[in-house]
């Protein structure tokens, strides 16, 4: 039998996300006994959502587009692959 090794299901790597800021106006930090905590006033989280609900609605990563363009130049794409790709960019 072999021996068990444990594996982190989710390890963490360099994180090379590209962030937007919005605003600081609603945020603040708060004191509880030893502990810091980011406090967030409701207007924050509402601008939060809606504009998260535009950007995906509307932008793909850049990353995710250049994915996407492959597919263009893809000889084993089909058609319908092609066509579904060419759409993603022009309402990228």
């Amino acid at each position: 039998m072999t021996e068990f090794t444990y594996q982190d299901p989710f390890p963490l790597g360099e994180d090379k996300t590209e962030y937007k800021f919005l605003s600081d106006k609603y945020t603040s930090l708060e004191q509880l006994g030893s502990h810091q905590f980011l406090g967030i006033r409701p207007e924050g989280l509402t601008l939060l959502a809606r504009q998260a609900m535009r950007d995906v609605s509307f932008y793909l990563r850049s990353s995710h587009n250049a994915q996407v363009a492959c597919i263009l130049k893809d000889p084993a794409a089909s058609d319908n692959d092609k066509f579904v790709a060419r759409t993603l960019l022009k309402n990228a």
